[in-house]
């Protein structure tokens, strides 16, 4: 027999107290679970991270969408495009141009792309180095190529710069346009150098 889920919600009204919202089957447990945590790393959770996330969001402080779009929606692979060109904007509207722009893995890397395919060419940001930190090598932002232009706003020409294994690869982009490359130890380092470590992309970072 379903295992039955009982729900509690707080009362909106008083703030006092709680109220029995709904009983769940299994098949509604299943639909709000492909609804709140639809994959690994998706979860809408409102812990620590996220909840500062969105706090930030709120603020105006970051992109909107940026603590609230989960993982999984489409809408984040343009929120990346977004963030990449706010970031190369931000510094025209200051006024300020950084000898060192530091991005930290495949979702800032096309901060680091734009920089290098467009953004170098002019003058104000031509001597702005670019250096990229891996954290993580084994979320590298993979895509079809099917959205190089619409999506991302890069021109076929830097195809190759950003094709890894037949697809899109943000990561390995940014791997191919910083002029440096760190990651969090001396250990890590050297591990993802190495074909076991490194999700195929060791021949680049050697």
């Amino acid at each position: 027999m379903a295992s039955e889920i009982l729900l509690k919600c707080r009362f909106s009204d008083s703030g006092r107290g709680f109220g029995f919202a709904e009983i769940l089957d299994e098949a509604g447990l299943e639909e709000y679970e492909n609804n709140a945590c639809p994959t690994c790393g998706s979860c809408s959770g409102m812990y620590t991270a996220n909840t500062m996330n969105c706090l930030t969001e709120a603020l105006g402080m970051a992109l909107p969408g940026n603590g609230t779009i989960p993982a999984v929606y489409s809408s984040r692979i343009e929120l990346a495009k977004h963030a990449g060109m706010a970031v190369m904007e931000m510094l025209q509207r200051l006024d300020y141009f950084p000898d060192v722009l530091h991005a930290h893995d495949w979702q800032a890397a096309l901060a680091a792309i734009y920089l290098k395919t467009d953004y170098c060419k002019r003058p104000e940001y031509q001597f702005i180095r670019a250096l990229f930190t891996i954290h993580n090598i084994e979320y590298q932002g993979k895509y079809d190529f099917n959205i190089l232009g619409d999506v991302f706003a890069l021109p076929e020409k830097y195809r190759s710069i950003v094709e890894n294994d037949g697809c899109i690869n943000l990561m390995k982009g940014a791997i191919e346009f910083a002029d440096f490359v760190t990651t969090v130890s001396p250990t890590y380092a050297k591990e993802i150098m190495t074909s076991a470590y490194s999700q195929g992309l060791d021949s680049m970072l050697r």
